[in-house]
């Protein structure tokens, strides 16, 4: 499940939520990670499947608000690591780890690695959309590991 994905089940948005939901500056990044959040509650009911993406999801929208200083601990440890550990091929996982590595890390040559295997994978992923979304999503991050630091 895609930050797009996401944010389509709990708004019922349609069309290009990357750009509604993560404008130019990404000044509306609270949006998805809020919706993160509420999945990862206790007493939501969602699947673990969700759930272990979604902190994946909220992970990436903490590195692309805080960088070097986002909390990763929803992916650190337990049965969210592990599941991410197997599902480590998925998109999403990668587009995550992708961020982690050029804002958390600052490891660019982690970042290519990471990104020619997103970009293997996408070769034979069935959904064209998703993997768009994805490369949307890695770019931005991108674009803030080279903006540099917030003030």
């Amino acid at each position: 499940m895609s930050l797009r994905t996401t944010a389509c089940l709990f708004c019922g948005v349609t069309g290009n939520v990357s750009s509604s939901l993560f404008g130019p500056r990404n000044d509306r990044i609270p949006v998805p990670t809020r919706l993160a959040e509420l999945l990862l509650a206790d007493g939501c009911g969602a699947a673990g499947v969700y759930k272990h993406l979604a902190a994946a999801d909220l992970v990436f929208c903490r590195a692309l608000e805080s960088g070097r200083d986002a909390d990763v601990s929803p992916v650190s440890g337990g049965q969210a690591a592990a599941f991410l550990k197997k599902m480590k091929d998925l998109p999403s996982v990668l587009r995550t780890r992708y961020a982690l590595a050029l804002l958390k890390d600052g490891d660019g040559k982690k970042a290519e690695e990471i990104r020619r295997r997103f970009e293997k994978v996408a070769l034979t992923y069935p959904a064209a959309s998703e993997i768009e979304s994805e490369r949307e999503l890695m770019d931005m991050a991108l674009a803030r590991a080279e903006a540099g630091p917030r003030a």
